[in-house]
């Protein structure tokens, strides 16, 4: 008998019916995490430290190269290891 079962038992099936029905909880209880982060931050320490504006720049510098680093491993990717990638991904998107 294999793992993996074609027709689920009621007890299973009850089981992907309780994901589905908790999916809106835990989206909302995932906001409200980022939420109460927001809500926990004094943004008035926050402004001494960016005074400088040491962090700014620095910021700045971090994202520079990480969208040099991103655009280099996509063009390496494109075009050396998997060339024909787009074109085909595109003709089995006008066709399909």
């Amino acid at each position: 008998m294999s793992a993996r079962q074609d027709n689920p038992s009621p007890e299973q099936d009850r089981s992907v019916d309780f994901d589905g029905t908790t999916k809106s909880v835990r989206e909302w209880m995932f906001c409200l995490a980022f939420e109460s982060i927001g809500l926990e931050s004094n943004f008035r320490e926050y402004q001494k430290m960016l005074a400088s504006g040491k962090p700014v720049i620095l910021y700045v510098c971090g994202q520079t190269l990480n969208l040099i680093l991103s655009f280099l491993m996509a063009w390496l990717m494109f075009s050396k290891v998997f060339p024909n990638a787009a074109s085909e991904l595109l003709s089995k998107l006008v066709s399909g």
